[in-house]
């Protein structure tokens, strides 16, 4: 899959599947929301630094996403500048503006610092 298509796929459906690896190797696949900005796409972690796949993501600077029988690998970074945060927070209002209580989550403060930009 090319970059385009993986940018497509994440910002077009509600919810995709991420992978990370536990420090034994196997692959934990977990269901997360993602945006789209600027053809650059983001994750966060409704959780904060508490969530068990951002931290394995973080810890190792790459995720996978399952699209249909493919893994598409990507690298991730983490998001500090304060007006990206702002857009990538009016992408999740967007794309996610009949989740309310949902959404009210990924905005709050202990997720918006869990930003992550996928890069390839």
């Amino acid at each position: 899959m090319n970059v385009e298509a993986l940018h497509a796929y994440l910002a077009d459906r509600s919810v995709v599947t991420v992978v990370t690896t536990r420090q034994n190797g196997d692959d934990v696949s977990t269901p997360i929301w993602s945006v789209v900005v600027d053809d650059v796409p983001y994750i966060r972690s409704e959780y904060g630094s508490d969530g068990r796949w951002y931290r394995r993501a973080t810890a190792r600077g790459r995720v996978g996403f399952e699209v249909g029988d493919d893994l598409e690998r990507v690298v991730v970074e983490r998001v500090t500048d304060d007006a990206e945060l702002s857009r990538v927070d009016d992408a999740y209002r967007v794309k996610y503006r009949t989740s309310s209580s949902s959404l009210e989550m990924m905005l709050r403060p202990l997720a918006r610092a869990c930003t992550l930009r996928i890069t390839p």
